[in-house]
Formats: C-alpha cells, structure tokens, sequence
C-alpha cells in the first residue's frame, strides 16, 4: 500500500487543505477550506489534478461573468444555469409517461401510496409518502416555493440589472 501524500497547507485553487480526516477507498478525503470562508471535503484526487478548485464558490463568480457579458454584448441566453440549477427545467412540462400528472408525483408500489419528491442542484429531495394524489401534489407545489422560487427570482434580478 502506498503512502499518502501529506497536503497539509497547500493551497489548490481557491482551497486550502486543513487536515485529513479519512480515507475512501484508495483516496484519502481532505478538509479543505475555500477562500471564501466555507469549508468543504475533498478527495485527493480532485485537489491533486485541479478538479475540485472551490467549494462553488468560483463557477458561481463565472456564471455570473459569463450572464454580465451576454447581458452586455446583447447576446441571447443560451444556456441559463444559475446556482448549478438549469432555470429553463424548473418550469418544464410534464413528461409523456408521467402517471400522476405531476411533476415530482409518482405511485409507489411497494406501500400503495403516492410518493412525492423534487430535484435540486443534482440531489432528489424525499418530500414523503401520501395516501391521496392531491396530498402529494400539495407537498410538491409547496416545496418548488420553498426551493424554487428564491432561484428564480434572483436569476430574474440578475438577468434585469
């Protein structure tokens, strides 16, 4: 078994590696603190061959750069990711094969109840189990004002100014 690379203090991006704190798998998992204050963990790999340079904090900055210009140069916006949430799925259609209806509203089999869930920055948000649809669908439309509407309304600023 190799021994692992101290990276104790170094500085990799906007990062700098705390101490390490584990091992996962053959990598071992930094925690690392970003330049703007937030502290995140890390897997060797990522530091080493620049992956990982922020805690989220530096492709936020370049959005924002890259919508400045569009909005500046007049150009038509192509690709409206904001907050690693892309704006335009926020208010998509339901799908073809959707059941229920409704986005984020499914029938679950295995306990005969209607599930209801949302999707966020990459993460499924488990909003419960419910015995009517109407139940479900409630959870989900308050759980889009709740996540949501405050992307939105702040991609809406930013597009304006």
């Amino acid at each position: 078994m190799s021994k692992v690379k101290d990276l104790t203090d170094q500085v990799f991006g906007r990062l700098t590696v705390i101490k390490r704190i584990e091992s996962q798998g053959r990598s071992a998992k930094w925690l690392c603190q970003c330049d703007c204050g937030e502290v995140i963990e890390v897997l060797s790999p990522y530091l080493i061959n620049n992956k990982t340079k922020s805690c989220g904090c530096l492709r936020n900055e370049i959005s924002r750069k890259k919508l400045k210009h569009i909005r500046e140069n007049g150009q038509v916006l192509k690709h409206d990711i904001f907050q690693n949430t892309r704006i335009s799925l926020l208010n998509s259609k339901t799908r073809t094969n959707n059941t229920s209806g409704h986005i984020g509203v499914c029938w679950c089999r295995a306990n005969s109840k209607w599930k209801s869930q949302i999707q966020l920055k990459g993460t499924s948000i488990h909003l419960g189990y419910f015995d009517k649809l109407e139940d479900a669908v409630a959870a989900r439309a308050a759980a889009e004002d709740k996540y949501f509407k405050p992307i939105i309304e702040e991609f809406k600023q930013m597009v304006e100014v």
